[in-house]
């Protein structure tokens, strides 16, 4: 924490009260900090990187076959459901690594 600190010149009690309270830095911090560790913001906020091989009509594709899948749902099987997806996208996120650093 204190190398980040010194490299973008943000307080350590700053960064220490972003971690200890669960909050997220504003967009520009956030992006002198993703700088300095050589990561996306998206990862830093998020763990995951951007989508890189998005192909826009595949992709709505299937996000439409998906949504229409969701809402043939009863009540029920959506909060069966519900807790399933948010748990698949989370480990997801967890167990991937962080990106390599970019070198400059």
């Amino acid at each position: 924490m204190t190398e980040i600190s010194r490299a973008t010149g943000i307080p350590c009690s700053t960064i220490s009260n972003w971690i200890r309270y669960d909050r997220h830095p504003p967009v520009d911090l956030a992006a002198k900090i993703a700088n300095v560790l050589g990561v996306s913001i998206e990862w830093m906020l998020t763990g995951v990187e951007p989508y890189e091989d998005y192909d826009e009509d595949t992709d709505s594709e299937r996000i439409v076959h998906l949504f229409g899948v969701l809402r043939k749902l009863d009540e029920t099987q959506l909060n069966l459901m519900e807790p399933v997806l948010n748990y698949m996208a989370t480990k997801d996120r967890v167990q991937r690594k962080p990106p390599e650093k970019k070198k400059r």
